[in-house]
Formats: C-alpha cells, structure tokens, sequence
C-alpha cells in the first residue's frame, strides 16, 4: 500500500505546478507548499482516481469499518481500542476544495483525533463537486449527520456530545451541516476554513499566488461549488453575513488560520462574530505556515497544534 500511495502522489505531482513562494514559510512545511493543484478537470478526474486507493485502516489504537449510509454515501467509522465505552463522535468532513476526496494525512488526523480523545470519529465520502449537481457534497455531509443523529444507540455514543471538524472546505461544510440541526452540535472545530464566497478580505487579495492554496484556486473553487442563493441551508453567500440570531446558536468553537493563506482573515474575521456573539471562541493564528500545513501530520511543530486541537476536544 505504501507503495501505491507513493506513486499515486509523485503522478499527481506531474499534475501540479510550483507556485512562487517569496514567503517566510516554516522550514517544517516546505515539503507541503512545494506544489500547488491545477483544478481543470483532467487532473480531477486523475487525482480522485489515485485518491481512491487511499484509505484508513486499523492499527494498534483504533478499529477502523467501513459502512453505507445511503446508496450513494459510505463512511469510515474510527473508534479507540482504549475505552470501549466512548460516548463522544466527530464527524470530520475532509477539505479538498470541494473536489477532491481524502488525502492521508486526513485519515492519520482522524485515527489520532479519535485515539487521543476516546472518542467515535465518522470520516464520511461525500461526493464531490466537479462531478455532481450543485449541493450533492453538502447533502451528503447533512446525510450522514442525520445518521450519526438516528444510530447514536448503534454507536454507542451520547447524542449532547457529538461535534462537527472540517478543514478547508469542510469547515464550511462542517458550518452548513450545523445550521441544519443547532441543537444537537456539541462544538464545532474548524482548520483553516472556507468561510466567505464573496472573497472580500485583505487576505484574499493579498494572497494570490501562494503555494498549496490561493485565491485564483479559491475562485475556481467556488465555481466547481455552484453555490446558487436559493440553496436550502443558507440564504446568504456569505458566512460572515449570518446573522446575530444564528450567530448565538452556535455551540463552542475552535478557529486555526494559517498566516499565509488566503483563507486566513475570513477565518479570523469569523471567529470574531461568534466572539462578540457571546460564543466560546478558540482563535488561533499559526505562524510562518500555509493552507494545509498539516499535511506534515508527525513534524514536532504540527503535533503541538494537534496537542492543542484535542486538548480542546477533550475539555
């Protein structure tokens, strides 16, 4: 398998291009920026294919199963060797713009998330954007929401403790996902998040061609989305026009931002809203980083955020 996921990733390396990279990055993370994705859709259709063999599996921590939630959705259900009796889940709905599935490093988070908290983590296989009508990666990550709702019994977990993670785009989606059902999300943990269509902030016109992620790719990002104004979940394009009445619904939330992204103020700007808003707010900006600087999951530097992101889990 290791194998594979070499050559999977030196092929989709010869989709990419370098970016520049005239930024004070971390020497932990220049491996990660070292390419930036092209989003046409040959290299979609190419990189989603490798991705595919990519998937978790058990190891000494934790058991691993794969299970269908509906005809067209499957999920990975991750649960701790140690305490058997865990009564938390968190559902952790994967970035990638929208259109490309799991990387490792999602599955590695995921397998030490649910090892280092006791916790049930459901990793679902929404279906992506670039292939599928507008809405479909969205209602799935709603659909398998609803199933953690229905199967808490089946889980064996606490219905008041079930929580939401997304990073990068799936922190929107984590987002969404809540506004369908309030009064059930525990927290809500978001990495680096997609927040903002409308791609309004100093960050966004800054950051346009630094590596991993920028706003260029942002812009095809909402493209491929097709968010439309009569989507069902929210009648705003932007998160960070919801309102007062919704802000104040939220439950407990964590914020990381990466400094040099794109993506950085909305986050920021966001996580404010909900401060002023009266919510639990952990905001956190990483420094000398870039968008997915995780994907060096085991570096020193990267396991003090993730000490620090299940520290907030757990409390």
């Amino acid at each position: 398998m290791k194998r594979w996921i070499v050559l999977a990733w030196l092929l989709l390396s010869a989709l990419c291009a370098c970016a520049d990279k005239p930024f004070a990055i971390d020497e932990d993370y220049r491996l990660v920026c070292a390419l930036t994705p092209t989003l046409n859709k040959g290299a979609l259709v190419l990189g989603n294919a490798l991705l595919t063999m990519v998937r978790p599996y058990s190891d000494s921590q934790v058991t691993v199963n794969q299970i269908q939630i509906n005809d067209n959705l499957a999920a990975f259900i991750i649960r701790p060797r140690a305490g058997a009796d865990a009564k938390a889940c968190y559902i952790f709905l994967h970035g990638g713009g929208f259109v490309f599935k799991a990387s490792k490093h999602h599955y590695d988070m995921a397998k030490q998330i649910s090892a280092e908290t006791g916790a049930v983590v459901v990793m679902p296989d929404y279906r992506l954007a670039y292939n599928s009508p507008s809405g479909t990666c969205l209602n799935d990550c709603v659909a398998c929401w609803q199933w953690v709702l229905a199967n808490t019994d089946t889980l064996g977990i606490d219905a008041k403790k079930i929580g939401l993670i997304g990073d990068s785009a799936g922190g929107y989606l984590a987002i969404q996902t809540f506004l369908q059902s309030p009064n059930h999300c525990a927290k809500l943990l978001l990495l680096y998040p997609v927040i903002d269509r409308t791609m309004r902030t100093p960050s966004m016109a800054e950051y346009y061609n630094t590596p991993v992620w920028n706003s260029t790719l942002n812009r095809q990002m909402w493209e491929y989305y097709g968010q439309t104004s009569d989507e069902h979940l929210s009648d705003t394009i932007s998160l960070l026009d919801l309102a007062d009445s919704v802000l104040v619904q939220f439950p407990p939330t964590y914020i990381e931002v990466a400094e040099y992204d794109c993506l950085r103020d909305e986050g920021l700007l966001f996580g404010e809203r909900l401060s002023q808003a009266g919510i639990d707010t952990y905001l956190l900006q990483t420094d000398s980083t870039v968008h997915g600087y995780d994907a060096n999951l085991h570096c020193p530097r990267t396991q003090r955020y993730m000490h620090c992101r299940i520290e907030w889990l757990k409390e």
